[in-house]
Formats: structure tokens, C-alpha cells, sequence
């Protein structure tokens, strides 16, 4: 990849984050100014109504701290897909925002879940474990990026902090987990190679290797040699 079309894949990806970012924001502007009900728009668990809370959910925020704190991993960790895995990166999304959205209707209790965080956890998922399916260069140190940085999110998983929905970090996770895995032979980087391996193998005796000292030592015409006839042996029977 030439660096004119690597730049140009990074604003993409900048910019198509940056305007699901966006979007996210005029959503919370619209809710609070028309005063609609979030309840409508959540996703709860067991109830035929709380089933558009599937693609609605994420896109509804308590308060400005909520789609404060889901804003930043959000951006990142989409922006790095859609860089990084570009054939894989929609689809994942796609897969990520559906099977949250429905193990929480299925498994979660019963209460209005909104918010973001739960997509959030499955891109990030997402980008670690491609590195562990991967396991190509690129892929293995992203991962370890991610887990510099936002290793500490592992904790909102469990149950914990009162109000946060932890059923759906960990469905969003899950389901990360579930897309690295379904699109493991995807984005793969070609693996470097050296001109020694493309190099003919060459046995320790062949006089044209670049090991033999025949061949490579000046004055190797000299040397004593156990077994070999040398017209300079001093030792010559």
C-alpha cells in the first residue's frame, strides 16, 4: 500500500466514525428537545415492546456524561476497524450492535437498558481478540494496545456499579469475541518475507554455499583437510 492510499484509508475511517459520533450527539440533542421518552427507544428484556431497544438503544444516552464516556472508546475503536479490518469492519458492527442487542432482550433483567457501552465493549473485543485469531504482527500488537489502554474496561463485565448495565457490556464483549472469530481469515496481513528464504537450500558440503570456507576464506587451498589429498600437506606420506 502506497502512503496516498494509506493516508486516504485513515480519513475514512476518521471520518465515517466521526459521523456515527455525530449522529449519536444529534440524537441525545433531538430526544432532550422534543422531550421524548427514552423508555420508548430502550431495549428491556422479556417485553415485546422493549424489542426496537434492539437498534434503538445504543443510540439513546442518559446525560451528557453517559454519551461523554462512550464517546471516546466509540470513536476510537471504530475508526481502528474500520482501518485496520476493512473488509470486516461493517459487517462486525452490523453482527456486534444485533446479537448484543438480543442476548440482552433475552438474558438481561428485566429493566430499560440504553446506551452505547455495550457496542462499545464488542469493537473493543473485536480489535483485541483479532489479534489473538490473527495472530499476524499488526493484529497481535493492536491487541496489546488495546489492553495498555483499555484493559481496565475488563472490570465493567461484572456486576458492580449500581445502574450500569454489566449484562450488556458482557453480551457486547461476547459478541466482539463471536465476530473476531467468524471473520479470523479475513484482513490477514501478509507475513514479510526475507531474500534468504528465497534463497535454494544448499548442503553444508556444496562448495558454492556461502558457509564453505573453500569458497569464502582466502587461502583456503592451504589448509589441512583429515581425509582429503593437499598438494601442500607438509604432513604428505
Amino acid at each position: 500500500m502506497d502512503h496516498r492510499e494509506d493516508q486516504k484509508r485513515i480519513l475514512q475511517s476518521l471520518a465515517y466514525s466521526a459521523v456515527l459520533l455525530v449522529l449519536m450527539w444529534l440524537v441525545h440533542g433531538l430526544i432532550y428537545i422534543l422531550e421524548i421518552d427514552k423508555s420508548s427507544l430502550a431495549n428491556i428484556p422479556g417485553h415485546v415492546r422493549g424489542l426496537l431497544g434492539v437498534l434503538t438503544s445504543p443510540w439513546v444516552h442518559d446525560d451528557i456524561a453517559h454519551l461523554v464516556g462512550n464517546s471516546g472508546p466509540l470513536f476510537f475503536f471504530f475508526a481502528a476497524n474500520l482501518y485496520y479490518y476493512p473488509s470486516s469492519a461493517w459487517k462486525a458492527m452490523v453482527g456486534i450492535w444485533l446479537l448484543t442487542g438480543i442476548w440482552v432482550w433475552i438474558a438481561a433483567p428485566t429493566a430499560a437498558i440504553i446506551g452505547a457501552s455495550g457496542v462499545v465493549y464488542g469493537l473493543g473485543a473485536f480489535l483485541f481478540f483479532n489479534g489473538v485469531f490473527k495472530r499476524d504482527r499488526r493484529s497481535l500488537m493492536l491487541s496489546l494496545v488495546i489492553a495498555i489502554f483499555y484493559g481496565s474496561m475488563v472490570v465493567g463485565i461484572f456486576p458492580g456499579k449500581t445502574g450500569v448495565s454489566w449484562e450488556s457490556h458482557l453480551f457486547g464483549a461476547l459478541a466482539g469475541i463471536a465476530m473476531a472469530w467468524g471473520f479470523r481469515k479475513k484482513d490477514i496481513q501478509p507475513r514479510k518475507r526475507y531474500q534468504w528464504e528465497d534463497e535454494p537450500e544448499q548442503e553444508p558440503q556444496d562448495e558454492s554455499a556461502p558457509w564453505n570456507y573453500r569458497q569464502n576464506w582466502p587461502g583456503s587451498s592451504n589448509y589441512y583437510v583429515p581425509g582429503e589429498s593437499n598438494p601442500q600437506d607438509p604432513f604428505k606420506e
